[in-house]
């Protein structure tokens, strides 16, 4: 397999790519503002919040993401040589960012979620979530734990938070 800081040639049982490593992105505010966008729309609070010109950049930065000839891939290394592949998914028409989490032993990476307008559960809990962010196992796209818990916030479950809620 690859090492954690570069993307993998493949993801197995995954199709797509080819992917690209682009570490560089996770110090861009209007990267943040796209990846971020579908989770943090939601709320009317956030609507305000980017100005009109961040965000009209921000719509095109996303739109190369997702529209480009290679896949950006961001990786999370975990414990047992575990990884978590956050990948940008440009297929034409059918665009999004996939969650997945892959062992070199496995035949198949999982999909843990898909954000692509419309979560797709179950996600992450918040205490894997935040253990992941601040896993400090060194390489991957980034060994920051406020970048990496930003990056996999929209893999969050919520509605499993949302379920709790009601069943107290």
């Amino acid at each position: 397999m690859n090492s954690p800081q570069t993307p993998p040639a493949r993801i197995p049982g995954y199709g797509g790519g080819p992917f690209s490593h682009q570490p560089d992105l996770l110090d861009e505010h209007l990267f943040w503002l796209g990846h971020l966008h579908n989770y943090c729309s939601e709320s009317e609070e956030t609507e305000d919040l980017p100005d009109r010109t961040d965000e009209q950049e921000a719509g095109a930065l996303q739109y190369r993401l997702l529209g480009g000839d290679t896949w950006p891939v961001f990786t999370v290394p975990l414990a047992g040589d575990h990884r978590l592949y956050v990948v940008y998914r440009a297929f034409k028409e059918d665009e999004g960012i996939d969650y997945l989490l892959h062992h070199p032993d496995w035949d198949a990476a999982e999909r843990l979620a898909q954000d692509d307008g419309h979560f797709m559960d179950p996600g992450l809990s918040w205490a894997e979530l935040t253990a992941t962010a601040d896993n400090r196992l060194p390489g991957g796209s980034t060994t920051d734990p406020h970048a990496r818990l930003l990056l996999l916030l929209p893999a969050f479950g919520r509605r499993r938070l949302a379920g709790r809620r009601r069943a107290a």
